[in-house]
C-alpha cells in the first residue's frame, strides 16, 4: 500500500530435490519468503540440495492510493502593489517522477503571479499514490495612512516614502511633492504618498488652521477676505456669504469626501461680497467639501450632512 512497506513474496518450489536454500539479492533472508516490502524489483536464487539452482525476479507493485509525502513549500507573499506572490514546492522521498494539479488547472511544482488567497495542489507519484496540500499566499499590508500634523504655517508628515503629493480640496497641488507644505491660508488639506513597489496610501482630510492669524494684512493681493457657510452640520439649506478684496469671477463647487464633484455654482463676477443659498437636502448623508475659487485662489472647507 501507499503508506507502508507491506508487501511480500512468498514463494512455492516444485521439481528438483528438498532442501531448497534462498539467496535474495537485496536481503539477508534465508527463506522462502520476504515480508514488509517497499514497491521495487526483487531477485532471488534458488538452489537445490544436488546444487542446481535457478535464477528468479518478482516485482512488487503498489496499490495507488493516498499518502503522505514530505513536502518543502517555499513561499513569497504578494506585495501590496499586485499579483506577484509565489509557491514553490519539493517533494522529498524515492518515488519520483510527481505530478503537480492544482485546483485551477495548474501543473508544475511552482506557481508564480500570484494574488493573496489558498490554493491547493494533488502531488502524485510514480505509483499513482497521493496526497492533497493546501497554501496560503498573504499579501503585504503595504503602506500605513499618512497621518498629517501642523506646525504654524507648515503641514507635514513624519512617515517615510519613496514620493509624497499634495493636495486641497481634492485638487492636486502642482510641485508640491515633499513631505511637508508651507500653507499661506486655511484648507481642506490630504496627502498621498507611495514606495518604490508602486504602493500607495492617502491620508484623511485635514482641516489646516490660518497658519498666521496676520497672514492677511501682511498680503493684500489675496482676494477672499472673507469665506462663511452655516449652519454645519446642514440638513437642507446653506447659506454661503464670501467678500473678496476686488473684482472678481467665484465658482462654487461641492465635492463628496473622495474629492469628485457633484455640484457647480456660477457667481459670475462679484464686484466686493455676494451670497448664495445651497440646497443639500438631496445629498446622502456623509462628509462633504465646499470650494470657492476665484482666478488661481481657491478656499476649500468640509461640512457634513447628517
Amino acid at each position: 500500500h501507499c503508506s507502508s512497506n507491506d508487501g511480500a513474496i512468498k514463494l512455492q518450489v516444485t521439481g528438483g530435490q528438498e532442501p531448497y536454500e534462498f539467496e535474495w539479492n537485496n536481503s539477508a533472508a534465508r527463506g522462502s519468503g520476504l515480508n514488509n516490502l517497499a514497491a521495487g524489483t526483487y531477485n532471488v536464487t534458488v538452489t537445490d540440495q544436488n546444487g542446481c539452482s535457478k535464477k528468479f525476479s518478482y516485482t512488487v507493485d503498489v496499490t495507488p492510493g493516498p499518502t503522505q509525502f514530505e513536502v518543502d513549500a517555499a513561499i513569497e507573499n504578494a506585495s501590496c502593489a499586485g499579483n506577484d506572490g509565489s509557491i514553490q514546492l519539493k517533494v522529498n522521498g524515492h518515488s519520483g517522477p510527481y505530478s503537480f494539479r492544482w485546483t485551477h488547472n495548474e501543473t508544475g511544482a511552482s506557481l508564480s503571479s500570484l494574488e493573496d488567497g489558498v490554493y491547493s495542489v494533488i502531488i502524485t507519484d510514480k505509483h499513482g499514490c497521493y496526497m492533497d496540500k493546501t497554501f496560503t499566499v498573504n499579501q503585504d499590508p503595504g503602506l500605513a495612512k499618512p497621518r498629517i500634523e501642523q506646525s504654524e504655517d507648515t503641514l507635514f508628515v513624519t512617515q517615510n516614502a519613496s514620493g509624497y503629493q499634495w493636495f486641497n480640496g481634492g485638487e492636486r497641488i502642482e510641485g508640491a511633492t515633499g513631505s511637508s507644505l508651507k500653507i499661506v491660508e486655511p484648507g481642506t488639506y490630504s496627502i498621498q504618498i507611495n514606495n518604490a513597489q508602486g504602493c500607495t496610501a492617502s491620508s484623511d482630510y485635514f482641516d489646516a488652521a490660518d497658519p498666521r492669524p496676520y497672514a492677511r494684512s501682511l498680503d493684500p493681493n489675496l482676494t477672499f477676505q472673507q469665506f462663511e457657510f452655516y449652519p454645519n452640520p446642514v440638513v437642507v439649506d446653506m447659506k454661503v456669504e464670501m467678500v473678496v478684496s476686488k473684482p472678481t469671477t467665484i465658482v462654487l463647487d461641492v465635492l463628496d469626501f473622495q474629492g469628485r464633484k457633484i455640484q457647480t455654482e456660477d457667481l459670475g463676477l462679484v464686484h466686493s461680497q455676494v451670497s448664495k443659498d445651497l440646497n443639500v437636502a438631496s445629498y446622502p448623508a456623509g462628509i462633504y467639501l465646499l470650494r470657492a475659487k476665484a482666478g488661481d485662489e481657491i478656499i476649500t472647507r468640509r461640512f457634513v450632512k447628517p
